[in-house]
């Protein structure tokens, strides 16, 4: 993806660049003018818009809820607009830099080695100094994360990927990052579902059952908590375990890939291989 945004640069002019994914629908036809007005009154050389993900497929209004939560926990917006933090989050699907700033730091010619380079870009930038943000726009932008469960995993996996990539450059040991998200995987997202099973399978009391009962009904309310926010039936909270199960596959599959040194990375009809040892990604 940052090649095609490099080129689209190669033939731009003006002071603001802005890449928007093609599945990225505006609400509002000022929505572009009104959004650049902000960046330059509040002085950024950077911004990204929080769109609403759509969830016109069942397999998004399963998959959202869950995967919202782990980013609003991981990395919320705050932290994103927080000078002193080093995180800055994007969304690729709208992105505005100022020529200049973009200028001084290559561009997605410095980050085409990630895999999230969204997010690479943003970082990048603050790094080095310039004024990022992120603003929300989920009233005025739509996109759209992924459509079909395998899509999903597609996603997961190159997020937990990009982790293993980051965590090899930076320590020399990709599985450390990855070690803590899969051990609180298994107890937030798999404990709830197993210890019911576990209490009914050993032929456990009723009350034991019933107490052991009580994590997976509170995860199910957080989901139908999060869909009604997202304008969404609560009737699809009970499908949350399923949500769990595609986020475990994916960071126990990667964590695999990692031990054997590679991982094999499909998005967007694209296959990536990353080196795990070197840190290197290439397009196969």
């Amino acid at each position: 993806m940052s090649f095609f945004c490099h080129v689209g640069y190669l033939n731009s002019r003006g002071e603001w660049l802005v890449f928007i994914d093609a599945d990225s629908r505006m609400g509002y036809e000022k929505l572009l003018s009104d959004a650049i007005c902000t960046a330059v009154a509040k002085g950024l050389d950077a911004f990204s818009l929080i769109p609403r993900l759509s969830t016109n497929r069942i397999a998004s209004r399963v998959m959202l809820p869950t995967l919202l939560m782990l980013m609003y926990f991981l990395a919320p917006p705050s932290k994103s607009n927080d000078s002193s933090e080093r995180l800055a989050f994007f969304f690729g699907n709208f992105i505005a830099v100022r020529r200049g700033a973009y200028e001084a730091v290559g561009g997605h010619a410095s980050v085409r080695s990630e895999l999230l380079d969204d997010k690479a870009l943003g970082e990048l930038l603050k790094a080095n100094g310039k004024r990022t943000a992120l603003i929300d726009a989920s009233e005025r932008l739509e996109a759209e994360f992924a459509g079909a469960f395998r899509d999903y995993l597609g996603g997961l996996m190159r997020l937990f990927t990009q982790y293993a990539l980051d965590e090899a450059r930076r320590s020399g040991n990709p599985l450390r990052r990855l070690s803590r998200y899969l051990v609180g995987g298994l107890l937030f997202f798999g404990g709830p579902s197993a210890l019911p099973l576990l209490a009914i399978a050993t032929a456990q009391h009723q009350l034991v059952v019933g107490v052991n009962l009580i994590p997976l009904l509170a995860s199910l309310a957080s989901q139908a908590l999060y869909l009604r926010w997202m304008g969404e039936r609560a009737r699809y909270a009970p499908l949350a375990p399923l949500a769990h199960l595609v986020i475990l596959f994916a960071l126990i599959r990667v964590s695999a890939s990692t031990l054997m040194g590679k991982a094999k990375v499909r998005w967007h009809g694209r296959t990536y291989v990353a080196d795990l040892r070197s840190g290197a990604l290439k397009l196969v």
